[in-house]
């Protein structure tokens, strides 16, 4: 399991950004009110999905607390990871 990644901020995308971490670019996915406060040398605790095709998805948050809500919204039924994204997008943890 993938518990943290920590990088170089090089790109923001409107739900997403790409950290350079050693030699490499990782896309993570992230709330979309996180994007504008990350700046500079990032760190996201994550979490690793693998689609049905076995690709695999990283999702980043800014806290373990919010990796864990995440985890728990996507423990409901008809709530996928998508969706629960989605919830993180516009409320706070709190």
């Amino acid at each position: 399991m993938v518990e943290f990644v920590e990088g170089e901020l090089i790109f923001k995308g409107e739900d997403f950004v790409v950290l350079r971490c050693g030699p490499f670019g990782v896309r993570v996915l992230i709330p979309r009110r996180s994007v504008g406060s990350l700046k500079g040398r990032v760190k996201l605790y994550t979490e690793l999905h693998l689609l049905q095709e076995g690709e695999p998805i990283l999702y980043g948050f800014e806290s373990p607390k919010e990796r864990e809500l995440f985890r728990k919204l996507t423990k409901i039924p008809k709530v996928g990871a998508k969706v629960a994204l989605s919830i993180l997008s516009e409320f706070e943890p709190e």
